[in-house]
């Protein structure tokens, strides 16, 4: 549907819209016109029926007065009575005449039957009269029979006909009163009249049977009559001028039939004064005529009724008509109005369109009123004069971008010849630091072995200043012993001491024993000599050992002299050791530092490359800024812009 309606124009869209419009007005319209038409033909149908039912009225009343007088005929026993046949033949050509027209209608086939079945009972009933065959009370029942089957035809012409399903309260409230409530009281009366008739010809002395008889009789009038009487009151509270024009009728006609019931009353029920059977007859007569008259005029006032209303119903569709023909035209000028007042602004807003889509930006449309396409026009207004200014910017940007862009191009291209030259410097520059780091690590692997050599010279000074401590605590333990050897020779150089004065003690007591004590002298002679050598060896070995007490002391002082120095030199080589790792840490963060700068070099050396291809695009694509900048330059020059703008 969208793509359908995408190929059609605007008034297309209104006009389709309008007949949309029409479509929604003219169906409800028609359906109201086929109801109105229908309740129109509902009401000629109807008007076309109550003739036929002032027929029915007119024969109902004919069976019941010929009823009154068969039975007359019965008691006189002279069915030819002159009476009774004007009666039956006036029955049969009322009875011709509603057959003839229920033929010509599309009624139901079993009503007609049912009429046929009715008028061969009326002819059976006319023979059984002729040929003496009714009694007075046969004659009341086949009567009564054939007055209440007709009832039941009439109950389906009223509602073939529509009278009894009237829409319009006025003429249904008449036809409820003057064509059912009428015809059931003059029923009821000449029930009682005929019943009435019968006794008083047949029987000299009304029994009680009889007295109950009329009583219920009397009492079915009544209710009759309070019925009609209810559903006349409610049509004069509908029709006030068929109250003023028909209730003297009616007052008349009631006054009769409560004369009639009143002397019901007093010679059947109060035994009163006994009538005449043609008296009887002649009041019952003479009322239920003078409600027969007034149905029939009731009967013309619901012609003229249904006829105003058909005249109404056809005056309301004309109205209707007259006033949806002025809205039709009232809603196609209205809408001829703002068709124009939507299609001329957005065909001049489309022409506005059209130019600025041709490069035209100084045309000027001024909106008129404060709409929506005023809103349109001033809006595309407001575009236009933004386009304008926006196509002038554009194009004095386009000048200098175009102006630029060479600049950029020229700027590139120089750019891309020194980044080559840059690239070639960073290539060599990338070389020599490789031979560098090559140098530098080879010196740091040969300060590496030097400090290899440092600590294993370290390892071995310090291993002989532990040797020289080793000899210098020998030493040490040497002199003590020396030292100790001294004391010893002291102590046994006093033991020859003491030794040589025993013994010169003991070759004095030798000399005093004298003889005896010759051998003890020369013992202690020798012992003497022995003390005297033992003490000069002891001499001559104190001498030896505190010569060597002295030499070991001297040996002892060179010994620590010489561990001082062995101590200066551990620390020398240790701190020359400590210099020389030192010396190769420094080398390995040389050369780490070195190959950091090789990478750094190598990845500037790449990036450098990178730039230089980046450099070479980015001068093409300055070369094609500078195209498509002259290009748009080109482009915008074709739109036309004011004054002020440019």
């Amino acid at each position: 549907m969208k793509s359908i309606l995408n190929h059609i124009s605007l008034p297309a869209k209104l006009l389709l819209l309008g007949v949309f419009g029409l479509l929604l007005f003219a169906v409800p319209t028609w359906m109201y016109i086929q109801e109105g038409n229908a309740g129109v033909n509902t009401k000629i149908l109807e008007l076309k029926g109550v003739p036929v039912e002032k027929d029915v009225i007119e024969l109902l009343d004919l069976m019941q007065r010929h009823r009154t007088e068969t039975a007359f005929a019965i008691a006189s026993k002279a069915p030819a009575s002159a009476p009774r046949i004007a009666l039956r033949d006036r029955v049969n050509l009322k009875t011709e005449a509603i057959g003839a027209y229920l033929r010509t209608t599309t009624i139901d086939a079993i009503i007609i039957q049912r009429f046929i079945l009715f008028t061969a009972l009326w002819n059976q009933l006319q023979s059984d009269v002729d040929e003496k065959n009714l009694t007075l009370l046969s004659n009341i029942k086949r009567h009564n029979d054939l007055i209440r089957a007709f009832h039941e035809i009439n109950t389906h012409i009223l509602d073939y006909h529509s009278l009894s399903l009237d829409s319009d309260l006025r003429s249904y409230q008449l036809i409820m009163t003057m064509l059912t409530r009428l015809p059931a009281l003059t029923e009821t009366i000449a029930q009682m009249q005929v019943a009435g008739v019968s006794m008083l010809l047949e029987k000299d002395v009304i029994s009680a049977g009889d007295s109950l008889h009329m009583e219920v009789l009397i009492n079915n009038g009544k209710l009759a009559l309070e019925n009609f009487n209810a559903e006349l009151l409610k049509t004069w509270q509908y029709d006030n001028d068929l109250r003023l024009k028909y209730n003297p009728e009616s007052d008349f006609a009631l006054k009769k039939i409560n004369q009639a019931l009143a002397m019901t009353e007093d010679g059947f029920l109060k035994h009163g004064k006994r009538p005449l059977p043609e008296d009887y007859a002649a009041a019952f007569t003479q009322a239920i005529d003078d409600y027969s008259i007034f149905a029939d005029e009731g009967c013309d006032e619901l012609m003229i009724l249904l006829s105003e209303q058909i005249k109404q119903y056809r005056l309301n569709q004309l109205q209707l008509l007259a006033w949806l023909i002025v809205i039709a035209i009232i809603v196609i000028i209205m809408a001829i109005c703002v068709s124009h007042s939507i299609t001329d602004p957005v065909s001049e807003a489309a022409k506005v369109a059209s130019e600025v889509a041709s490069g035209d930006l100084t045309s000027d449309l001024v909106p008129t009123g404060t709409n929506e396409m005023a809103d349109l026009i001033h809006s595309l207004m407001k575009m236009r004069q933004r386009l304008s200014s926006m196509v002038a910017d554009i194009k004095y940007n386009a000048a200098t971008i175009a102006t630029s862009s060479e600049e950029i191009a020229k700027g590139n291209n120089d750019l891309s010849s020194r980044t080559e030259e840059q690239a070639a410097s960073v290539a060599e520059t990338a070389a020599s630091m490789k031979q560098l780091s090559s140098s530098i690590l080879q010196n740091a692997e040969n300060t590496r072995h030097a400090a290899v050599m440092a600590s294993s010279a370290t390892e071995s000074a310090l291993m002989g200043g532990e040797a020289m401590e080793s000899v210098l605590n020998l030493m040490q333990r040497i002199s003590t012993s020396a030292g100790q050897i001294e004391e010893i020779t002291s102590v046994i150089d006093n033991i020859a001491y003491q030794t040589n004065i025993l013994a010169l003690n003991a070759s004095v007591e030798a000399a005093r024993a004298g003889e005896h004590g010759r051998g003890f002298a020369v013992v202690a002679e020798e012992v003497r000599a022995l003390a005297q050598r033992s003490a000069k060896a002891a001499k001559d070995i104190k001498l030896l050992t505190g010569h060597s007490v002295e030499i070991a002391r001297q040996g002892i002082l060179q010994a620590h002299d010489s561990g001082d120095k062995v101590k200066q030199s551990v620390e020398a080589i240790a701190q020359t050791a400590r210099l020389v790792n030192e010396i190769s840490a420094s080398s390995e963060q040389q050369t780490s530092g070195v190959t950091q700068v090789n990478i750094s070099v190598s990845q500037m050396d790449r990036s450098i490359q990178q730039n230089a291809v980046m450099v070479e695009k980015s001068a093409s694509s300055a070369d094609d800024l500078a195209a498509r900048a002259i290009q748009l330059r080109d482009m915008v020059a074709v739109f036309r812009t004011t004054a002020a703008a440019d």
